[in-house]
């Protein structure tokens, strides 16, 4: 597990994988869970999102079984967690669609409601996104959700207050 410290708090990254004949995407789950846990003092908060990734540019057709399957994936992380996106890769870069919103519509998914990628991690970093029901606090944790969730990959961000002031101004 890296880890960097800044402003006297300690952050730790790990990205869990899983890949293999018995990869556990080919259940139809998440292709990624993220976990955010932060215990600095007077803050606490250990939540989640689940993630389905998609290669795909803005103006590109989706043939109408293609479409169905990202519904159908959509649809699959909604009955786990209201905390469910559609993380969209092209050569603009990423783009970050509610599960909901492609679940509740035709269309393709640039015309929806959407976050760059650097907003949506900030709204997940101030909690505005997230599901405490998707959350751990260590390695075994997050290694078991990442198979609950039937997810590829696993990331968990963690930080914790390493000196004694506390940095409110971290998140801002």
């Amino acid at each position: 597990m890296n880890s960097v410290e800044i402003k006297d708090v300690r952050w730790t990254a790990k990205i869990l994988t899983d890949r293999g004949p018995n990869a556990q995407e080919k259940t139809y789950g998440a292709d990624f869970v993220g976990v955010l846990h932060i215990d600095i003092h007077e803050f606490k908060v250990a939540k989640g999102f689940l993630a389905q990734a998609k290669l795909l540019e803005p103006s590109a057709k989706i043939p109408h079984g293609e479409m169905q399957r990202m519904k159908n994936q959509c649809e699959q992380m909604l009955k786990l967690s209201p905390a469910s996106f559609l993380f969209l890769y092209s050569t603009q870069g990423v783009t970050v669609v509610p599960a909901i919103a492609i679940v509740s519509s035709n269309a393709n998914p640039y015309e929806l409601y959407r976050r760059g990628v650097s907003r949506f991690f900030e709204e997940h970093f101030e909690s505005f996104i997230g599901d405490r029901r998707v959350s751990c606090t260590d390695i075994k944790t997050i290694d078991h959700l990442r198979a609950e969730y039937t997810a590829r990959n696993a990331l968990l961000l963690k930080a914790e207050m390493e000196g004694a002031a506390y940095q409110a101004s971290l998140f801002r």
